[in-house]
């Protein structure tokens, strides 16, 4: 295609100059495609946990998680009980912190950091981390790396029970999920961990 076809594609060259000259900026303006912003952005781009740990987040976030909901959808045949507490459906929101197992994990990640209380499912939990990822202080990023820490070993565990039948006990995967986090942030994010 000629250039001229683009730039009448455009809007004409009048859409495309700065001060009487060509703009390139301008013609990447127009080329530039928008998306809507999803909330939970500030939690993959800023966070400093594992890149593994964020990608699974980020899969999760999606609902792109390979979760017996999920399967049953593509006719595959499967069992809908959770490997981890034995009850319920296995979707996100039940996985992500509705589950028994993940919701002990974490309350006790929680207790951590000085908040006490139960988890409440993947949405609701994304969306506190939401607000935690749009302030810059220790406490908020801390916060962010051990949420997504605990959704990626908690997703691992998952894997592991069902094609291992081996399931770590949660005192001993949150102190795997601490030192995960203790590794990647620095020495003042740190303190609220080991104090």
């Amino acid at each position: 295609m000629a250039t001229r076809e683009h730039v009448q594609e455009l809007g004409g060259w009048h859409t495309v100059l700065g001060n009487g000259e060509f703009s390139i900026h301008k013609v990447y303006l127009k080329l530039r495609t928008y998306h809507t912003w999803v909330p939970w952005r500030r939690v993959i781009k800023n966070n400093k946990a594992t890149p593994r740990s964020v990608f699974i987040l980020w899969l999760a976030a999606h609902k792109r998680l390979a979760t017996s909901d999920r399967i049953m959808k593509w006719n595959v045949q499967c069992s809908s009980i959770c490997k981890l507490c034995d009850a319920a459906n296995k979707s996100i929101e039940h996985l992500f912190f509705e589950c028994q197992y993940s919701s002990a994990v974490w309350m006790q990640i929680l207790s951590i950091i000085n908040i006490c209380r139960r988890g409440n499912g993947f949405s609701h939990e994304l969306q506190e981390v939401c607000r935690k990822a749009h302030s810059n202080t220790r406490r908020a990023r801390v916060y962010v790396m051990l949420f997504t820490e605990t959704v990626y070993m908690v997703w691992i565990q998952r894997n592991l029970k069902i094609f291992q039948n081996n399931l770590m006990q949660t005192e001993r995967l949150v102190r795997e999920i601490i030192f995960r986090v203790t590794a990647r942030c620095n020495d003042e994010d740190r303190l609220l961990l080991i104090a």
